[in-house]
């Protein structure tokens, strides 16, 4: 079995997880949890061993994929927290109130402003990793990794 160390930020101190313990989305470096259709995105890994969700070969490249799909979520008129997670994670298999209150909490917004798309985007890619992966994975990405997926979006 695979085993990953972790570096935490804000001190030097390592820990060694099973690499199954991680989270699905980190697992798969598909920090969004991206569900798996006919699209063939850059960085796929060529093993897609996940029955519903991508794999990515690199966390940039499940961030670029988010990327994208968020700013064809703003040309198609989906501006407001409430229209991009409504969308995002219907209701049908999450609780989405709860997911929009969590996004336009962390993004310090109300969830039916206007957002200001590319200004936001760095808050929203790390926001809606957060809630997929859970709060205690809040800073397993780096600003830095999440800036280097929309560069290349």
């Amino acid at each position: 079995m695979k085993t990953l160390v972790l570096l935490l930020i804000g001190g030097i101190f390592l820990t060694t997880l099973k690499r199954s313990s991680l989270p699905r989305g980190i697992r798969n470096n598909n920090p969004g949890n991206i569900e798996r259709t006919n699209d063939q995105w850059k960085g796929m890994a060529l093993e897609q061993n996940d029955s519903r969700f991508v794999v990515f070969t690199d966390p940039k490249y499940g961030f670029r994929a988010m990327a994208r799909i968020l700013r064809n979520y703003e040309r198609r008129g989906l501006t407001t927290i409430r229209d991009i997670i409504s969308t995002w994670a219907p209701d049908t298999e999450n609780h989405t109130e709860h997911y929009i209150n969590f996004v336009a909490s962390a993004l310090s917004v109300s969830p039916d402003s206007e957002l200001n798309f590319e200004q936001s985007l760095p808050n929203l890619l790390k926001a809606i990793s957060t809630f997929e992966n859970g709060q205690q994975y809040a800073n397993y990405y780096s600003d830095s990794m999440i800036n280097e997926g929309m560069q290349i979006a």
